[in-house]
């Protein structure tokens, strides 16, 4: 089941690793000086962009950026990292697990499938045998 789940799940995994590095070299280039340690290289900004979308210093990274930047912009400055978090975090992890999750117990489904059907089979001759009976 878990080879399965890999499989099925590879692709949007796959997308969510870039749309990861598309935020993080995007927000490298334009944060760099304002948050060094978090988007001073591009390997800082995949690892600080990877921890908002798990949700993990999703608050702390955008304040530290916004406290660099002059008022005008602070409001976009969160807005941006609303959008990363509400797109990586929220919606790309959740996409990711529930598909991982879902592949891994398809296979239960599809025993449970094969003996509803046996078992309606059996009860379609059942009735055809009593119909029979009831006949004579």
């Amino acid at each position: 089941n878990l080879w399965k789940a890999l499989r099925e799940s590879f692709a949007i995994f796959v997308g969510f690793l870039i749309l990861i590095v598309v935020f993080a070299l995007l927000s490298c280039a334009l944060f760099k000086d304002a948050a060094p340690q978090y988007f001073g290289t591009p390997l800082d900004a995949i690892y600080s962009t990877f921890r908002m979308c798990t949700v993990e210093g999703w608050y702390e990274i955008p304040d530290a950026v916004a406290n660099t930047m002059s008022p005008s912009v602070v409001g976009w400055v969160r807005i941006y990292f609303v959008f990363i978090l509400i797109t990586g975090g929220i919606i790309g992890l959740s996409l990711v697990n529930s598909i991982f999750v879902d592949a891994m117990v398809s296979d239960n489904n599809d025993e449970l499938e094969k003996d509803v059907k046996a078992l309606t089979r059996t009860v379609e001759e059942l009735r055809d045998e009593i119909k029979h009976l009831n006949n004579r």
